[in-house]
């Protein structure tokens, strides 16, 4: 894919130090100008030391003036989706309000799609909250408008039963969506694992 943050994402990943897990990351953001910032994660023998890619990029970013970023784009060598860390999330949604606390966890079907809600930036003005498909090639199948909830909704992580449905929902809201295919054969497809929360992997 030519996007340029992925592209940009996938240059810095050779560059990751990662002696211990073998596992390189890399990272980009999109400050509000358009410059492109990136980082890659810097492992520890000290685990509690070690830097992800995405809070290398903004530590970097925020030393060199910017303090707003769009958009970020994170690379792995696996086929699976890697979001952020909790630690990462907390920094974008300091610094990326558009995220309005980023994106859910993503839920995978059998047929490579990825399912993601992204929350409103802002739900007061009446902006809505949408549910993205995201096909195998990382490009969007379709969205999904949710409706505008109030500012202190918090929305689920979207599930997959076994027929290919979609659920999400907050408070008195939820939706089912049709999507395509039950639920990936990987050890945790989805947030908590299935469909029931089990919080079991396979």
């Amino acid at each position: 894919m030519n996007h340029p943050l992925i592209v940009a994402a996938s240059a810095v990943r050779l560059k990751a130090f990662a002696p211990y897990s073998r596992f390189q990351v890399g990272a980009a953001l999109e400050a509000e100008d358009g410059t492109i910032i990136v980082g890659c994660n810097v492992e520890s023998a000290s685990y509690g030391l070690t830097l992800c890619a995405e809070r290398v990029a903004i530590c970097k970013g925020i030393s060199e003036g910017f303090r707003c970023f769009k958009q970020v784009a994170i690379v792995t060598d696996t086929p699976q989706p890697t979001p952020p860390c909790g630690a990462c999330r907390q920094l974008l949604w300091e610094f990326a309000p558009p995220f309005y606390g980023a994106g859910s966890t993503p839920a995978v079907s059998r047929e490579g799609i990825t399912y993601v809600l992204v929350t409103a930036a802002r739900r007061d003005v009446g902006e809505q909250d949408t549910l993205y498909a995201v096909g195998p090639n990382g490009e969007r199948r379709w969205a999904c408008g949710l409706g505008t909830g109030s500012s202190d909704e918090i929305m689920s992580a979207p599930k997959i039963d076994h027929s290919g449905y979609v659920y999400v929902g907050s408070g008195p809201r939820a939706w089912c969506i049709v999507g395509l295919g039950g639920p990936a054969t990987s050890s945790w497809p989805m947030y908590m694992r299935d469909a029931q929360n089990s919080g079991r992997a396979r």
